[in-house]
């Protein structure tokens, strides 16, 4: 995907959420911070509508250790650090503790 974003961005104005969320976690899996910076000067989510929903963008970049892609998905959505995955109770700094990534901590 790298330095695909500005490319595709035309053909993905009428893109669904679910498109860009995969597309963003795809980005993010791979580490590829460039489109992932892209994605957040857009304004495209960083987490799941379904109340950080463990499938999203951001936790793929916990889950992997991802630290920068995950600065730059945070800069968008510091205010929600703290909220509760519904199923599990726990934020993303107890996911990031679990997956024992300490530079995302």
């Amino acid at each position: 995907l790298e330095h695909q974003f500005p490319l595709i961005l035309n053909e993905m104005n009428d893109t669904t959420y679910r498109d860009r969320r995969i597309y963003v976690s795809l980005a993010a899996q791979q580490g590829d911070l460039s489109t992932v910076k892209d994605c957040v000067q857009a304004g495209w989510s960083m987490l799941s509508r379904r109340h950080n929903n463990t499938n999203s963008p951001i936790f793929s970049a916990i889950q992997l250790g991802r630290r920068d892609v995950f600065r730059a998905m945070l800069s968008g959505i510091q205010h929600r650090i703290n909220f509760k995955i519904k199923k599990s109770e726990s934020t993303l700094l107890h996911e990031a503790c679990y997956y024992a990534h300490k530079g995302i901590v």
